[in-house]
């Protein structure tokens, strides 16, 4: 064979399940909602961003589940995966920004009480 492609369902859902089982594919499933949910907050709130976009469109593309993936699981085919990820993760929204700089405010006023 191959010792560059590795014995994996080139399916992420069918890795997943196949690795981790019902659980780990629930897990997956959730992770998956969670980053769509998140990145279409942070594409409301940058809808100038085409850098975001770009990294949005590749995160969604590689996590479709009727397309043909590589591993999750082997550090070089993932890595373009989970840095997209991770710079479209970066992205701060304005609400964001606003609740830290409101949380850090009270923060500082509650050490000068004390």
């Amino acid at each position: 064979g191959n010792p560059r492609c590795f014995i994996h369902p080139h399916n992420a859902y069918l890795e997943w399940f196949a690795e981790e089982g019902i659980v780990g594919l629930l897990g997956f499933t959730c992770f998956v909602g969670i980053v769509f949910v998140s990145l279409a907050r942070r594409l409301v709130a940058n809808r100038d961003s085409l850098i975001l976009w770009g990294l949005a469109a590749t995160v969604g593309v590689r996590l479709m589940p009727l397309f043909v993936t590589t591993s999750f699981f082997n550090n070089w085919a993932a890595v373009p995966f989970w840095l997209a990820l991770g710079w479209a993760m970066s992205f701060n929204d304005r609400a964001k920004r606003q609740i830290f700089s409101r949380l850090f405010e009270a923060l500082g006023r509650f050490g000068r009480i004390r």
